[in-house]
Order: structure tokens, then sequence, then C-alpha cells
């Protein structure tokens, strides 16, 4: 099977050029048109010797997926169905909001955490992805994004189609964590795409153990917990996952951090009609939160097209909710709803092709 190049590190691709007959300089301009240029056909590395071009057009190719569906929105947000080599589809969303561009990447193939009020949660896990998998939903998006402003620059399409890159597709990134690492390195690494850290942010539904090792370990990028709510039966009926990760365990490990670190939490709080946006979820949150120096992202629950209990929040539900947090001190802001129309909920449109393809056999 050939070799991927997106997903390897420089080091790797420069072993690899050198081992085809070029030099460890064309290997670095390979890098550098696989991740920062977003190249896409061997055949178009001019870095290269034709007969060292045309042995590495044999032996690897660079993307190891393709777009199978793009459902634009009238709110400039996009959804991609991405297809992966064996058949399996993942989601992956461009959110424009104003001079920053933001993709939010899947890292498994369904999930295993059954939270009630995510999509990807009704699908069957069927196993994670690998870092170039990861990295192809941004190379293919940053192109297409590039590729769809007729009005742009070549510079500007090839190095600014993409500012910021979240991990809160489908799956749960702290059950892939080596690989969802190794993707993020490779998007800040200065010589290819050369992403800031801090416009990398890593969610996780709560795996302590992972938490606590990456937080150890002091990676630069932002780690975003979704906390959904602080009343503790409540939260094990929306995120089961807190039977075996309770948010006493959660707050003990924040604050035997250092602060600098905690400073980089965010804590996510999909805001439920009915559910979880009332006054009194937001000052149980705004206790749970006292003196720790995080923020908070509301977010809307944007309503699924598969069958739910749930409805969004009122608009005066949830800027109820944000001045309660707000009266004490607490940084809160809500996440712009995008996508509504074009099911951008994480997993909602592989949902419906499964389903689609189910029905047609």
């Amino acid at each position: 099977m050939n070799e991927t190049l997106l997903g390897k590190t420089l080091a790797d691709i420069q072993a690899l050029v050198l081992r085809l007959g070029g030099s460890r300089e064309a290997g670095t301009a390979v890098f550098r048109s696989v991740y920062r240029e977003g190249i896409q056909n061997v055949d178009a590395f001019d870095c290269l010797p034709a007969a060292v071009r045309a042995r590495l057009a044999e032996s690897t190719r660079i993307v190891d997926a393709t777009i199978e569906q793009i459902k634009p929105s009238n709110d400039g947000s996009a959804k991609f169905l991405i297809r992966l080599r064996d058949g399996r589809r993942v989601e992956s969303v461009f959110l424009p909001f104003g001079e920053r561009r933001t993709i939010c990447v899947s890292s498994q193939v369904g999930c295993v955490l059954d939270c009630a009020f995510c999509a990807t949660g009704t699908m069957a896990f069927e196993r994670n992805l690998t870092v170039a998998e990861i990295l192809a939903q941004v190379a293919l998006v940053r192109n297409w994004s590039g590729q769809s402003n007729a009005l742009a620059s070549t510079s500007t399409r090839q190095n600014h189609a993409v500012t910021n890159v979240v991990f809160m597709g489908m799956g749960e990134p702290f059950h892939n964590y080596d690989k969802v690492l190794a993707a993020a390195r490779l998007l800040c690494d200065p010589r290819g795409l050369a992403l800031a850290p801090r416009r990398v942010t890593i969610s996780t539904a709560g795996v302590l153990p992972r938490i606590a090792q990456y937080c150890e370990a002091d990676h630069p990028y932002k780690l975003a917990i979704s906390l959904t709510t602080a009343d503790p039966e409540k939260r094990s009926r929306l995120m089961p996952i807190n039977d075996r990760y309770p948010l006493q365990q959660l707050r003990a490990l924040l604050e035997s951090l250092p602060r600098r670190v905690v400073s980089r939490v965010m804590f996510e709080v999909p805001l439920l009609g009915g559910v979880n946006d009332g006054p009194e979820d937001a000052e149980l949150l705004l206790a749970f939160c006292r003196g720790l120096p995080v923020r908070v992202n509301l977010i809307p629950w944007n309503f699924a097209s598969v069958a739910s209990p749930f409805t969004s929040p009122s608009p005066e539900s949830v800027s109820a909710f944000q001045n309660i947090l707000r009266s004490g001190g607490l940084p809160v802001f809500i996440r712009r709803n995008m996508g509504r129309d074009v099911q951008g909920a994480c997993g909602q449109l592989a949902i419906l092709i499964s389903t689609a393809r189910r029905l047609q056999r």
C-alpha cells in the first residue's frame, strides 16, 4: 500500500525523499508543499527532480481521504462528509467568524461515550482515526475554503484559509490521545501550516487520566472540557462518563494543577432547553467554577435532525444564564450557533447518509 505524506513529520519526509534519491533540502520543500501550500498532487512538486518525483508518485499519496459531500449553510459555514479509504465516514465543519476561519475535525469513527444530546452518541464506535486521516480533514476543507473564495490571491488561499482548528467533531479526542496530539504538533509546526498553539483546541468529555497526563505534560494547546452541568445526578443522566469520572474528581484535579495550566482550560456547556438552562443550573455552575481560572463557553444546543427529546434553549434563558455567571465574575461567552440548516452538529450528516444507504439496500 502506498505511504501517505500527510501525517508524516519533517524528519519522516526528509528520510523518504533521501531514500528515493533526492536531497534533505528537497524533503523540506516537500514538507512545506504538503502542509503550508496545500498541494495534493505529487506531480506538482517542482522542488524535486523529475525522476525522484516519479518515484515518489509511484510509492506515495498525499491525502488519505476524499470529500464525499458538502453542505454549505446560509450563514457561510459548511458541513463536510469525509470518506476514508476503508469506506467509513466522518464529518468536518468549516466555521468562518470574521477574520477567523475555524475547521472542526473528528478524531474517531463513532464514539463510545453515549452522551444523551450528541448525535454521534447514537452511532456505534468503529475505530480511531490515524494522524493522516485527522489532518486530511484540515487539508481537504482548507483547500475547498481557499478555492471557494474566487477573489482571494494565491498566497491568501494557501496561507490563510484556516486560522483555527478544534478537535470537537465526532469521537472523544482523549480516547485517541497519541494520534490527536501528533496531529496538533504537525498543525503547529513552524515549517508547515504554522498555526499558533493557542489556535488549536482539544475537547474532551472528561477523561480524567488523560486530562491529568495532558496537563502534566504542559501542552500549549487550549483544552475544552464538556461540563454540561454542575449537577452530578443530571450530568450522569446526560453524560454517563460522569459515573466513571465524577465532577468532584475533576474539580480536585484542576485544583491540584498550576494556575497557568488551568488558565488554558475552558468549560463547554451545551444548553438544552428546559434541562440545564435554568437559573439554578447557572448558580451550581458558578459555585463549581469558583476559585478556578477557567472560562465558560455556553453552546445553545443545535437541534438534531435525528430523533431527540431535547430542544434548543430560548434566547432569554441563554442570556439570563450568561448574566448570572458574569455577575459572579466568571469569564463567559456564547458560541454562535452555525450550520443549523445543514445538520451542523457532529454526527448528524453521517447518520443521515448511513440511514439512507441502509434503506436503499
